[in-house]
């Protein structure tokens, strides 16, 4: 089994990942195949490369979700199939000094260029728009690799405090002003993402999926009711602890159980229904001319 988006930020230790609560609370091998700050294109692009060392996948896990809405709403260049990406302006700017002539480098080598974060931020229905595109696109291949491959693909909406309606422990209280003093500007655009967006942003996604036929999940969902205030999920309101970690690995695992429930459900009742069908037939069909009239 293979997870995307396992989040080692705010892990203590390789112990303490998603990945690994999961490999415990299932008693199954998870392979953790998250790359920090990837676009969901990004996370494809990394199977892509890895898949065939891996001889058998059962189901990948794309918990994922959040970095292509953030990005959208930035005011960097949006181009699919890539869209943006984090550290988007440093790649440009390097590649841009290997262009210029010899002068032109070592003055910006000396210098150095203003990599400014921009100020002007895209409109979030535009934001939901351009995400919903670029997920849309790497889903696609995702299907074709499922296919091809045989594996079950789900994608899971990862959680964040504001989705999540987290009520936060004290040291997240702490953190997250600090955070907000540190870095208002980024403060201003998380919330930005607010219940609102996250709504549209996940029925959205929810119908791509469905059009798919991927099993879609939202941990968010789940863990509004689980908020646990005595336990310390958060190390910013996007990253998780590794106690924050283990409840998202019991989330993705009962959110899985349920879905698998609800297949084997709707396939007996296909095959319920299919029984049904050839019994009426039979039923229906006409008796033959010597049922109908004995010889005598």
């Amino acid at each position: 089994r293979v997870l995307f988006r396992s989040f080692g930020v705010g892990s203590e230790s390789d112990d303490s990942t998603i990945a690994s609560h999961l490999a415990r609370g299932t008693s199954s091998p998870w392979l953790n195949m998250a790359g920090r700050a990837f676009t969901s294109m990004q996370e494809y692009l990394l199977f892509a490369v890895y898949q065939s060392r891996i001889p058998t996948i059962d189901t990948v896990v794309l918990l994922s979700g959040f970095n292509n809405l953030f990005l959208a709403q930035r005011a960097l260049p949006f181009t699919p199939p890539l869209g943006s990406f984090f550290y988007q302006q440093a790649f440009e700017a390097g590649m841009e000094m290997f262009t210029k002539n010899r002068r032109a480098r070592l003055r910006a080598t000396l210098f150095g260029r203003s990599l400014t974060v921009p100020t002007q931020q895209r409109s979030i229905s535009e934001a939901i728009r351009l995400a919903v595109e670029l997920t849309h696109q790497s889903l696609q291949l995702w299907d074709f690799a499922a296919k091809a491959r045989g594996f079950r693909l789900v994608f899971a909406l990862q959680p964040t405090a504001h989705w999540s309606a987290r009520s936060p422990h004290p040291n997240e209280a702490t953190l997250f002003s600090l955070l907000r003093n540190i870095d208002p500007a980024l403060t201003a655009t998380l919330e930005r993402l607010d219940d609102s967006c996250y709504s549209e942003y996940r029925e959205r996604l929810a119908h791509v999926c469905q059009n798919f036929g991927i099993t879609f999940l939202d941990i968010n969902t789940h863990l509004r009711t689980t908020n646990k205030q005595d336990e310390w999920w958060h190390v910013d309101r996007v990253h998780y602890t590794g106690i924050g970690n283990e409840r998202i690995s019991d989330a993705v695992s009962c959110l899985l159980k349920i879905s698998t429930m609800r297949i084997l459900v709707a396939a007996a009742v296909v095959f319920i229904a299919g029984i049904g069908v050839v019994a009426l037939r039979k039923r229906a069909k006409p008796k033959a001319e010597s049922d109908t009239y004995p010889m005598w």
